[in-house]
């Protein structure tokens, strides 16, 4: 049995590496990795770029993003940059197919489903190229790390195993929004069972959270205090039509035909009865949902109540589609796979399994990311961009998606000494003053 779960975990590792070989076979790094967190790592302290915050953007502190750059920056060489940030980004992925295959878990308890969960994982429509294997979007697979770990008897773990868990949560809480949005249906799981080790989950939740939130309201950014909230007030008929689409109907039938149903509703009715209609659609799954009270089912429906809300107010103008919508689709996925015990009616495990099965087919017949994701002309090649920039220490390096007319690229300011050029933790560091003063203004977007 232990040696049928590692032949599967060796094949879900192959086919994630076959979505998108060229990533891994020739790392690059993607949008903000080099132009926001690379860049301000390279003239700053290894400590100064792990805690930056992005300015500009959302606010929140991203460590899967600027862990990973400071790393780039001050213990391996430039050219090494893109594989670490590559690699990183594909922790959270290793880290959930082990976990659905060798944890304790309430949903992924036969072989078939342990199978059907790294299925969803790698096959769901939701999931876009963009936020894969990169280092600024992994806080999503982070946040699929966490939706396993609520489906976890977290009380059957071993003393040694037990604090990693706690670690993997608390990682992913502080790389982003998604893993907090979980905190409602943790909560909800801890106030039915009341186990010793749910509530020191909520607790490191809570603690995530309490920092992002920290973060984002009082962390006075390069003077953006107050720009952040942007998107509000909300159209809400047309957030909540644009949600339950992108949130609901792409993660089931794909965005093409998502789409296709979508356009024809909304020529046939006005924006807000499409709004109540979808809103009538997904009440409508939820009678269909497991009624045992101790169903995992029920925790999960909170965690994608949660993530379909918090994404509807957050995502830019509500439009919570793209990358917003990875998380969900993955727990919509896991919901129906709840949703084909044997136990359950018939009719009702027919619906809800046939969902799962036609989302997971269609997930299939898009896979793979070839060309590779928004590579518009030549992909940058990282170690040449580097090598180049060695050359002449004035030139811009490009990295993906080079976009145009306005490209993604960075700058970096030569160190003094070959030492420090290296960019060794035993090199002298510039201090966060001089790194402010030395950082060249970026041309690209951020």
């Amino acid at each position: 049995m232990k040696a049928g779960r590692w032949v599967v975990l060796a094949a879900g590792l192959i086919l994630g590496f076959l979505r998108a070989p060229q990533l891994l076979l020739q790392p690059r790094l993607w949008a903000e990795e080099g132009s926001a967190f690379l860049q301000h790592a390279f003239h700053v302290s290894f400590w100064s770029g792990v805690f930056y915050v992005e300015p500009g953007a959302a606010g929140y502190w991203n460590l899967a993003a600027t862990l990973p750059s400071a790393i780039s920056a001050h213990a391996v060489s430039l050219e090494n940059a893109a594989l670490v940030a590559t690699l990183s980004a594909a922790i959270p992925l290793v880290l959930a197919m082990v976990i659905i295959l060798f944890g304790r878990s309430q949903v992924f308890d036969t072989p078939a489903r342990q199978i059907a969960g790294i299925a969803v994982l790698l096959l769901s429509p939701a999931a876009t190229g963009e936020v894969w294997l990169n280092s600024i979007n992994a806080q999503v697979y982070w946040g699929f790390v966490g939706l396993c770990l609520l489906c976890e008897d977290l009380e059957a773990h071993s003393p040694r195993v037990w604090p990693w868990a706690v670690a993997a949560l608390a990682f992913g809480g502080l790389s982003g929004p998604y893993t907090n949005l979980l905190l409602p249906a943790f909560i909800f799981r801890a106030a039915r069972e009341r186990t010793p080790r749910l509530m020191v989950a909520c607790q490191v939740l809570v603690a995530c959270t309490a920092i992002q939130l920290g973060t984002v309201l009082f962390a006075d950014v390069d003077g953006i205090r107050g720009a952040r909230w942007q998107g509000f007030p909300l159209d809400w008929s047309r957030a909540i039509a644009h949600t339950v689409y992108a949130q609901g109907l792409v993660p089931l039938l794909g965005p093409d035909f998502a789409h296709a149903i979508a356009t024809r509703l909304l020529e046939a009715l006005p924006r807000a009865a499409f709004a109540l209609a979808a809103l009538g659609g997904a009440g409508l799954m939820g009678v269909l949902l497991e009624r045992r009270r101790d169903a995992p089912s029920h925790t999960l429906l909170v965690a994608l109540g949660s993530l379909w809300l918090g994404t509807l107010i957050f995502a830019q103008s509500g439009t919570a589609g793209g990358r917003y919508a990875v998380l969900s689709g993955f727990a919509l996925g896991l919901l129906l796979l709840e949703h084909t015990r044997p136990q359950l009616s018939g009719g009702r495990r027919l619906v809800l399994g046939g969902l799962l099965v036609m989302s997971l087919v269609i997930g299939a017949a898009s896979y793979g990311l070839r060309p590779p994701h928004d590579c518009w002309v030549a992909c940058a090649n990282w170690r040449e961009e580097v090598a180049a920039w060695r050359q002449d220490p004035g030139r811009r390096l490009e990295v993906w998606p080079q976009r145009r007319p306005i490209p993604w690229h960075l700058r970096l300011q030569p160190r003094e000494t070959p030492a420090r050029a290296k960019g060794t933790l035993g090199s002298r560091l510039p201090t966060r003053s001089d790194a402010t003063r030395s950082i060249p203004p970026t041309e690209g977007p951020q």
